[in-house]
């Protein structure tokens, strides 16, 4: 949980709170939960019961870290040539409804002052986000990614499509873990702007994307080799 994190779309993480439910699929279909790193970290660690029981708000002290890393934009993007992304939330989820609206509002307090860092917010419940944007979002923040995880088609098209709805500077899709195909991403005219894609199912997409329009394609997609669990 610091400044520098081992997820390769991301520089750092931050967890504003520990601890979350899984999300269980109808008919028993396997699930992005299945695989949580974030359950197995918390039985290892103690410091939080996972599942239905009271999330743990980090420190105040753990709260100062994004103001840290705010006042070094300039040298991290001199040295990266781009702004410093935080993932928010590696151990938890932003949009969970068993969170403290207090918790979440303190949250985009804390982005809105750290802007010079992108916060990227992914999420497994995007049908909460709209609900769940402070009152002045508008379009979005500029420094505000938001993203949702589709493990497979029909994840995708559930979920994608509350995520596409809602204004945002980019709106990304982490396709991991891959369970299954994605199918096309467009839709009703809208496609995310990222994905967040393992190797082995790189030709796979490229195939997909290559039979829609140019306006289809994201803006960039990112591979991730030897990371896949999928069979596809």
């Amino acid at each position: 949980m610091g400044a520098r994190s081992k997820i390769e779309w991301t520089d750092s993480t931050f967890n504003p709170w520990v601890g979350c439910t899984k999300i269980a699929r109808a008919r028993g279909t396997p699930s992005a939960c299945d695989f949580c790193y974030a359950e197995k970290w918390a039985k290892r660690s103690g410091q939080v019961e996972w599942g239905n029981h009271p999330r743990r708000r980090t420190t105040e002290a753990y709260w100062r870290n994004p103001l840290t890393w705010n006042s070094r934009a300039r040298p991290f993007q001199t040295k990266h040539g781009r702004r410093q992304r935080v993932f928010c939330a590696s151990l938890a989820d932003v949009f969970d409804n068993q969170v403290d609206p207090a918790w979440r509002a303190d949250l985009f307090d804390l982005i809105r002052e750290c802007d010079q860092l992108d916060w990227q917010l992914l999420t497994k419940r995007p049908q909460n986000i709209r609900k769940m944007l402070p009152s002045d979002w508008g379009d979005g923040y500029p420094n505000v990614w938001l993203g949702t995880t589709t493990e497979d088609a029909q994840a995708y098209k559930q979920r994608a499509s509350f995520l596409l709805k809602v204004p945002a500077a980019i709106r990304f899709v982490s396709y991991e873990p891959a369970i299954g195909p994605l199918g096309r991403l467009d839709l009703d005219g809208r496609s995310p702007d990222w994905v967040d894609a393992v190797e082995k199912v790189r030709k796979c997409l490229v195939a997909i994307f290559s039979k829609g329009s140019a306006a289809e394609f994201p803006r960039r997609l990112i591979w991730h080799p030897g990371r896949c669990r999928s069979r596809l």
